[in-house]
């Protein structure tokens, strides 16, 4: 791919694209698991796949602030003294 001004656009479409799918087939199984644990004392079930999945995803996050996180500079601007 080269670089040019419609190469970001072009990453962006396609991390947007990937994550729409994943958000969608999380969606269709919460519809799946509501109709197969119908019943009132099945709920706890339920609430507890929504808990883990709100857990891992923020555990995710997390994880994802501390790596770029680390990657940063601990100095980002230095300054620079001109000689003149």
């Amino acid at each position: 791919m080269e670089a040019g001004p419609n190469a970001f656009s072009c990453v962006t479409g396609a991390v947007t694209g990937v994550q729409t799918s994943v958000q969608s087939l999380f969606e269709i199984s919460s519809f799946v698991a509501g109709c197969v644990l119908h019943a009132p004392e099945q709920f706890h079930w339920l609430m507890l796949g929504s808990l883990a999945s709100v857990c891992t995803a923020a555990g995710l996050f997390f994880v994802f602030v501390y790596m770029s996180a680390a990657q940063r500079p601990s100095q980002p601007y230095q300054l620079v003294r001109s000689t003149g």
